[in-house]
Parts: structure tokens; sequence; C-alpha cells
């Protein structure tokens, strides 16, 4: 009787050792596929990292950009009021010469 006792014993401990080595597979997928999860996550980080990065830099340089339009946009304004006001003096100046002319004044 202690013979198959213990044989009996025997199976249900390999029984208990497979089920446990068993887990322990699983347990090793799980890690693996989590240490492959933990690689994608840093990637998607630094792609983020570097996106924000040129985002920034682009942000910079539109602001230049604008800083650029708003100066242009000044001396376009100033230049305009300089040549509207050249055109005003000659239009006044062939008036007189004109009307000087023609009308003998």
């Amino acid at each position: 009787m202690d013979g198959q006792n213990f044989d009996k014993d025997v199976l249900m401990t390999e029984a208990r050792l497979a089920r446990m080595e068993a887990k322990i597979d699983k347990m090793a997928e799980v890690l693996s596929d989590i240490k492959a999860l933990d690689e994608k996550i840093l990637s998607l980080a630094q792609r983020v990292n570097r996106h924000e990065y040129r985002l920034d830099h682009m942000e910079e340089q539109n602001n230049e950009q604008e800083s650029s339009i708003v100066d242009l946009e000044a001396r376009m304004s100033l230049v305009t009021k300089v040549i509207w006001g050249v055109v005003t003096a000659l239009a006044g100046v062939l008036y007189e010469v004109l009307s000087s002319r023609f009308l003998g004044g």
C-alpha cells in the first residue's frame, strides 16, 4: 500500500509540477509581450518628443515670419503714404502748369 500511495503521490506531484511549468511558461510569454509593449511605448515616446521638437522649431520659424511680415507691412504702409504724397504733389503741380497754360492764369 505504501508503494501505491507513493506512486500516487509522485504522479500528483508530477502533475502539479507540469501545471506549474505551464503557468511559468505563460508568465514568460506575458513578460515577453510586456517587454515588447514597453519597447513600443518607448519608441512612440521618442517619436512624440521628436515631433514636439520639430513643431517647436516650426513655431519659432512661424513667429519670426509673422514678425517679418508685420515689419514689411509697416514699411509698405509708409512707402504707400509717400507714393500717394508724391502723386498728389505731382497732380497739384500738373494742375497748376496746365491751368496757367490753358486758362491763362
